[in-house]
């Protein structure tokens, strides 16, 4: 199965890249394909209200995450929480992202949603990134599915170092497995 990651977090080095790269290691352990792990610190969409991308002269960065998702069957989109919510570069990116001519994105994928969090929680961002993804789903007409299951990543500055590697906790590791697992087996089902 082939995946892309995206860690939406707009900050250098940041919890929600530290967590995309161990679920890397996570899905390449079961023999899945990465196609990439894209960092929103990279981030050069426009903000909503601003002109949309020119398709026929992207960025590298937008060529780079168009490309992945395209390639996609799987989509885990990654939500850092700052006070309760998540990033305005996520929301935003999926905002541009969800018109013309960017609309295959959200066709036959299975998307699915972790919040990340320094602390406790996580929740909140995961929620609402995953009806943000449900409404384009459903208003553009695609045919995809955001899984129901979320995983809310504790501590993930405790967990997981700068390269991905985790900390060694039972918990977290299993917690991170069976969403794995969990997300894969939906993406069979499509």
């Amino acid at each position: 199965m082939q995946v892309v990651i995206i860690s939406g977090s707009p900050r250098a080095n940041s919890n929600s890249l530290r967590l995309g790269k161990y679920f890397r290691q996570v899905f390449e352990a079961q023999s899945h394909e990465v196609l990439d792990v894209i960092d929103l610190y990279e981030n050069d969409f426009p903000r909503v209200g601003r002109p949309k991308p020119d398709v026929s002269a992207l960025t590298a960065f937008q060529d780079r995450l168009i490309g992945a998702w395209r390639a996609a069957k799987i989509v885990i989109v990654i939500a850092p929480e700052y006070n309760w919510t998540t990033s305005g570069e996520l929301i935003d990116l999926l905002h541009v992202l969800g018109g013309r001519p960017f609309l295959d994105l959200f066709d036959r994928k299975i998307f699915a949603v972790a919040g990340s969090s320094s602390g406790r929680g996580g929740k909140m961002p995961a929620v609402e990134i995953s009806n943000v993804l449900s409404k384009i789903i459903s208003f553009s007409n695609q045919v995809s599915l955001v899984s129901p299951r979320i995983i809310e990543a504790h501590e993930v500055g405790k967990n997981v170092d700068p390269d991905g590697n985790t900390t060694n906790n039972e918990v977290f590791e299993k917690t991170v497995a069976d969403f794995v697992s969990y997300t894969v087996s939906i993406a069979e089902l499509l």
